[in-house]
């Protein structure tokens, strides 16, 4: 018996494979953290309500008194998906911004990694922690962003690497640098 090598030609018939699929971005931000300041907001808005309207048109802003006034920043979205962004506390006489608190995964900061609910890892980039209520909230000296983590203070700056891999609760934005010498108020002559 001879073989005779023979050519198939034609097309396969079976299931095609797709090739693989190439990694998905992450969701462009609603709000991006800079240090100069929260999307549109900087140290120069007047922090009206009519004004941070027209300032943030894609947004909800919301005034809440808690005791003071102060601003809520929500998504907009279908009924019952609207999530909270971020707040907006005033300064005194509150024509100010004295700093924004963004309270949601969905704000991100331009330069850092960092997103709330978040593994955070990177302690070694900052410089010193107050204690804000019960929590920390640390900063790198002369920054204008500082983060918030929901655990009990540090006793001292040394401890500030015991905040890698803990979760972010809340990324504030300060018009005025962290751990800068205030300035003093010019005596009236």
């Amino acid at each position: 018996m001879r073989f005779v090598p023979i050519l198939l030609a034609g097309c396969w018939s079976g299931t095609p494979v797709a090739p693989p699929s190439a990694p998905v971005a992450p969701a462009p931000s609603p709000l991006v953290i800079r240090q100069n300041g929260v999307g549109p907001i900087d140290a120069a808005t007047v922090t009206t309500l009519v004004g941070l309207r027209k300032l943030l048109p894609r947004f909800r802003v919301v005034p809440l008194n808690d005791p003071q006034l102060e601003y809520d920043i929500f998504e907009r979205g279908p009924e019952g998906r609207k999530e909270k962004l971020a707040f907006i506390v005033l300064t005194e006489g509150g024509k100010g911004v004295f700093n924004i608190h963004a309270t949601s995964g969905k704000v991100s900061v331009a330069d850092r990694p960092w997103r709330v609910g978040k593994v955070f890892t990177d302690a070694k980039e900052l410089t010193h922690c107050e204690c804000w209520g019960s929590n920390p909230t640390c900063y790198k000296a002369g920054d204008h962003i500082a983060v918030n983590f929901d655990r009990a203070c540090l006793d001292s700056d040394s401890e500030i690497e015991e905040l890698d891999g803990l979760a972010l609760q809340r990324m504030i934005w300060s018009p005025d640098p962290f751990g800068a010498p205030s300035t003093p108020e010019p005596e009236a002559p």
